[in-house]
């Protein structure tokens, strides 16, 4: 006969894989502890290094540099671009010389070293931008000895017809030096101020010039050249030959007719002088300020703070308003690589090659004091 079973009893025995069995001691089973080898030894390297993890492939990794190539070129190429158009746009800069009333401007317009083409290009640009925004007055700052005989008559002309223009006053301000050309531009000024140690007058034309015969003699070269008939005179003043008695007479009638414009210039732009009196003031030599001043060439001795002043008065500006004062210059070139604010290369191109012989094989007339 069998016995009902214990439903609390151990069922051990019916599912042997459910649970670990009791040890016979009834002591509850002893787990063992993992056991790892000990680490290497310090500079012990191990025998089989774990295999790298596998990269893309190099196709895809040449792929990938192409296009953050590419990438960085595009944006400095359009960082470049947006850089030099800006310079390209803006070839004149204005920029503050005396801050004060915006409504009441005067502008400085400087005409500094040497009178040629591109003082009479900067001049020419200047002034069509302020024909666009005329200020209430105009200073000619100028610092120059002078230059080409053609180049200074235009700027003269061009400042002449933008006061007519524009019928604003003008005033000359001279710094260290207004010779020759550099007086020939400015002498249309209604006012003219000279600073105290500045160098002025000049008034004259020089045509310098020289003769290569007797070095090509010694070397042994004979230029060669050929006159139309009817035209003897074509080779008046060559370099490759001495100069006779006509070549002279030639150009110094050339120079003579460029003298008396001189003085015709300066006596329209000093209302106090007759062309006589001038023309026994151009003797070209050079003068002093103070000089200048008691012969009636300038207005007055003062620096540029006082132009400014009369500019100011002559503008109708009152007393108690001080003006904005502004000075317009050549904006920067594009220089080496076209990289803004670099320096231009120094080598001769052909057109600058050509315009050197130019100057060299054919007579010049300048304006200019000839001890520059």
């Amino acid at each position: 006969m069998q016995t009902p079973e214990d439903p609390t009893s151990d069922r051990s025995d019916a599912s042997p894989s459910s649970s670990p069995q009791t040890p016979p001691t009834g002591r509850p089973p002893v787990s063992m502890p993992s056991i790892s080898p000990p680490p290497p030894p310090p500079g012990f390297a191990p025998i089989f290094a774990a295999p790298a993890p596998r990269g893309r492939p190099i196709f895809a990794r040449i792929f990938t540099g192409l296009l953050a190539a590419v990438f960085l070129i595009s944006i400095g190429l359009n960082l470049y671009f947006g850089v030099a158009l800006a310079v390209l746009t803006r070839d004149l800069d204005e920029t503050t010389y005396q801050p004060g009333d915006r409504a009441h401007r005067i502008a400085i317009l400087p005409i500094e070293g040497s009178i040629d083409e591109h003082m009479e290009s900067f001049v020419r640009r200047a002034l069509a931008r302020l024909r666009d925004r005329p200020p209430l007055a105009l200073i000619l700052r100028v610092d120059s000895p002078g230059g080409g005989v053609g180049a200074a008559d235009r700027i003269s002309r061009q400042l002449r017809q933008f006061r007519d223009d524009t019928q604003i006053p003008i005033v000359a301000s001279y710094a260290s030096m207004a010779t020759s050309g550099g007086y020939y531009v400015s002498v249309l000024a209604d006012q003219i101020i000279a600073e105290p140690t500045c160098i002025t007058g000049s008034i004259g034309v020089i045509s310098p010039s020289f003769t290569i015969e007797g070095l090509l003699n010694k070397i042994g070269v004979t230029p060669q050249i050929v006159i139309a008939t009817d035209s003897p005179q074509k080779d008046s003043g060559s370099m490759f030959r001495t100069w006779r008695d006509e070549d002279r007479q030639t150009i110094l009638h050339i120079v003579d007719r460029m003298y008396e414009q001189f003085i015709q210039v300066v006596a329209d732009g000093r209302k106090d002088l007759t062309a006589d009196q001038v023309r026994t003031l151009a003797t070209g030599a050079p003068l002093t300020a103070e000089q200048a001043q008691q012969q009636g060439l300038i207005d007055q001795i003062g620096y540029l703070d006082e132009a400014i002043d009369h500019a100011a008065a002559l503008a109708g500006i009152p007393a108690h308003v001080q003006p904005h004062v502004t000075v317009i210059r050549p904006g920067k070139d594009l220089g080496w690589f076209g990289l803004p604010g670099a320096r231009r290369s120094t080598g001769l191109d052909q057109q600058s090659l050509r315009r050197l012989l130019t100057e060299l094989t054919d007579a010049q007339f300048e304006y200019r004091w000839p001890a520059h």
